[in-house]
């Protein structure tokens, strides 16, 4: 493990604190079997997103793999042959994924340290998955920049399960409800923003990438997506119990089942979209 970072902002520090103890929990990983069980062990959703967009890529590629968590993606794509580059603030994840890789044999090589920092990886990647991470950046722009700066002329970017604000909602909105209620809005101590659709495709476009396409997730029913947000516990309380909420939820889903994979419903920002962008071949 190496890191990139020397000393982290306030929010970041914050936020790593408050992983630890999920870090703690996870810590059953390392005594799974294989990359693919340990991809598929515990809450993470990005190797099913992931196992979508992977064919967009080469074969044995090299890739950035941003905010990590526990791992899981970056596993993930090891059992799909590829060297990963695992990136992730939290010490105590770097160091299971370390430690699990390791024990594997997996192509992992683990990085401490954040996405504004990424120009300080002395590589070259063939792609750079970002794993719901960029809106945990306190300068997103200059992450992808830094991203730029690290990919092969012709190397593709993903934005994976970014957090997106529908366009009736405002940034002044998401920081009130942090305030109020952060648990529910997912905030474990730091640096947790949520931007709008467009918002993502204007900062790829400010740090130099072209060919952006927005790309519907792996398609989910709205009972099972219901039953994940119902799953959501803190401290073993459940987040969500108003019978209203979760009426409304339902009904968005089922919505959103159905118009999810139209573009200018994504474009619009109504429903969820990962994001791709190209490193063009003669660009700086």
């Amino acid at each position: 493990m190496f890191r990139i970072t020397s000393t982290f902002s306030a929010g970041v520090a914050a936020e790593e604190q408050a992983w630890e103890k999920y870090a703690e929990q996870n810590e059953r990983l390392f005594y799974t079997s294989s990359p693919e069980e340990y991809a598929q062990s515990g809450d993470s959703v990005a190797p099913k997103h992931y196992c979508n967009l992977v064919g967009l890529i080469g074969d044995k590629s090299k890739i950035l793999d941003v905010g990590v968590g526990a791992g899981q993606s970056s596993m993930f794509l090891v059992s799909r042959g590829h060297s990963v580059f695992a990136l992730e603030p939290v010490k105590r994840f770097c160091e299971l994924i370390e430690r699990s890789a390791q024990k594997f044999g997996a192509s992992v090589s683990v990085v401490h340290g954040v996405g504004e920092d990424i120009g300080e990886i002395d590589q070259q990647f063939d792609a750079i998955f970002f794993n719901a991470s960029l809106h945990h950046c306190d300068d997103p722009v200059k992450a992808l920049a830094s991203s730029y700066s690290r990919l092969k002329e012709g190397g593709r970017i993903f934005l994976v399960n970014e957090n997106f604000l529908r366009p009736w909602r405002s940034k002044e909105w998401f920081r009130r409800r942090l305030e109020t209620n952060p648990d529910e809005m997912g905030h474990y101590g730091g640096n947790e923003h949520a931007y709008h659709n467009w918002e993502y495709c204007d900062m790829l476009r400010a740090a130099g990438f072209s060919s952006i396409q927005r790309l519907r997730p792996a398609k989910e029913s709205a009972i099972d997506k219901l039953e994940f947000v119902l799953s959501r516990r803190v401290d073993g309380r459940r987040l969500h119990t108003k019978i209203t909420g979760i009426t409304a939820r339902l009904l968005y889903y089922a919505i959103e089942e159905r118009v999810g994979g139209i573009d200018i419903i994504m474009r619009a920002s109504l429903v969820p979209c990962h994001f791709t962008a190209i490193k063009q071949c003669g660009f700086d």
